[in-house]
């Protein structure tokens, strides 16, 4: 895999990475026939990702989604929450992840001006 890549990895990671989901989810879906060596007989092995570790730079680069800029979670995607803020991007809408009879949903003064009444984020 490393010689297909020829460009900066982090640009395009996601695209040479496509191939392995593809053929993850055949092996998960379908499987391939195998010998086990111990018992004599055939049977059907299946392969599953149990977890990747990565920093936040490198899920942007696996997942093809941008961590940075006014679109930059990637749980809220186009329904994030964002504004320009003493020089940065800031994200409001965190009050959603709150319970709905929490005090600070209803307080407006204290955060962007407008009370939270939004549902949480699908993850």
């Amino acid at each position: 895999m490393t010689v297909l890549i020829t460009e900066d990895p982090g640009r395009s990671i996601d695209v040479y990475l496509r191939p392995l989901v593809d053929e993850l989810k055949d092996l998960w879906t379908n499987g391939v026939c195998t010998y086990d060596k111990a018992t004599g007989k055939m049977f059907t092995l299946r392969a599953a990702v149990m977890w990747i570790v990565n920093n936040f730079p490198a899920y942007a680069m696996v997942s093809g989604w941008s961590t940075k800029g006014y679109m930059a979670c990637p749980v809220c995607k186009e329904n994030v929450t964002s504004c320009w803020h003493a020089g940065k991007v800031c994200y409001l809408g965190h009050r959603r992840w709150l319970p709905w009879d929490h005090e600070w949903r209803e307080k407006d003064k204290e955060f962007d001006g407008n009370t939270e009444h939004r549902l949480r984020p699908r993850e």
